[in-house]
């Protein structure tokens, strides 16, 4: 999403609930926030006139923080809610993700000839900046450009999903995680004010991840930077932004530079049932001591390390893998352990560089 370009800004423009309540203005992107834009943002001005009953600040109460604690008037809230419908497709989308797949099934979508192929590319025209992102961060370029191409394929794909209503349809009708992302439509908000974003113009995923990292809003607000220095954290546009804001991610969550994600195991003793959780590892001594140990007989791993066993689905019967801190870090950008494991794929499959 370009901020230079010419937008229409409207009431309830571009949202079918209130399509063609009230006209839009075409204004230049960088002359939108001026005093007016920057009040509009901020929500100290309503948006435009009334077009649905009144009544959202009532019927969804999670919201009063956004007025009482961070200063957005109760009429800007009211125009920009009011109507909001729930988006069906979003949650039949949040009940039929990919990570639900078999894993042989799963990789198959990312780990690719021409995913290592557009890797490679990228690598070698960002390498000064990757080398860059390495030494700042202190996080492998191959874990970042793994993040980077799963998330949007290097920047091509940002999704298609209004984000304001898919996050508000979250927020009101996805009973499971429903304060999750109450908390993440509080986000947005305070994210586009700081980041002179307009919430109606913001695309993303089905879950309401943006921009080439597809992070939340929560997450945006906490880890992206303004790494190429021009006052903005604009993960949209800006790749040296992009790289540093999914190392700075990795970081902040403990990376273990130089230690592996995930190695192929196998069982001396018989089968053994997987146990794994993020916030609690056995000791490889442990899982030696049962009957596991690595498929390749060239690497070894101190007993004292934690370790988990995961079992995924091959195309004939399962293989198992030890798996490390560092793949929990990753499960907890995404908690899929297909997900993590296909990270972990990919930067082999661009090369094991040397870390930092």
């Amino acid at each position: 999403m370009r901020r230079d370009k010419t937008e229409k800004i409207a009431d309830c423009s571009g949202l079918e609930s209130g399509a063609g309540c009230a006209a839009g203005l075409l204004v230049p992107r960088r002359e939108l926030f001026t005093l007016a834009g920057a009040l509009f943002v901020a929500g100290l001005v309503p948006f435009g006139r009334a077009c649905f009953a009144e009544g959202v600040l009532d019927r969804q109460p999670w919201l009063q923080p956004l007025v009482s604690q961070h200063g957005f008037s109760a009429g800007y809230l009211e125009n920009l809610l009011r109507g909001r419908e729930p988006r069906g497709k979003v949650m039949e989308l949040m009940d039929r993700q990919a990570e639900d797949m078999p894993y042989h099934r799963y990789r198959t979508l990312f780990v690719t000839a021409a995913m290592e192929k557009q890797g490679r590319e990228r690598m070698k025209t960002f390498r000064t900046l990757f080398e860059e992102v390495e030494r700042r961060f202190q996080v492998p370029a191959g874990l970042v450009l793994a993040i980077w191409g799963v998330e949007s394929r290097f920047g091509t794909h940002h999704g298609e999903h209004p984000v304001l209503d898919t996050i508000f349809t979250l927020a009101t009708r996805y009973s499971r995680r429903a304060t999750f992302f109450q908390e993440q439509f509080i986000d947005l908000l305070l994210l586009s004010r700081e980041e002179k974003l307009d919430p109606l113009a913001l695309k993303g995923s089905y879950a309401g991840a943006m921009g080439q990292v597809q992070m939340l809003p929560g997450t945006m607000r906490r880890h992206a930077v303004d790494f190429d220095g021009d006052g903005r954290k604009d993960v949209f546009d800006s790749v040296p932004d992009v790289l540093g804001s999914i190392a700075n991610y990795f970081r902040n969550m403990g990376w273990q530079t130089g230690k592996p994600v995930a190695l192929p195991v196998t069982l001396t003793a018989g089968p053994l049932t997987p146990t794994y959780t993020v916030d609690k590892l056995e000791t490889w001594g442990d899982w030696r001591e049962k009957g596991v140990s690595l498929a390749d007989k060239k690497l070894s791993l101190p007993d004292g390390e934690p370790v988990g066993l995961v079992r995924l689905a091959a195309e004939k019967g399962e293989r198992y893998y030890a798996v490390l801190e560092n793949f929990a870090i990753i499960t907890r950008w995404n908690r899929s352990r297909n997900y993590a494991m296909v990270i972990s794929e990919l930067i082999d499959l661009f090369g094991k560089r040397k870390s930092p």
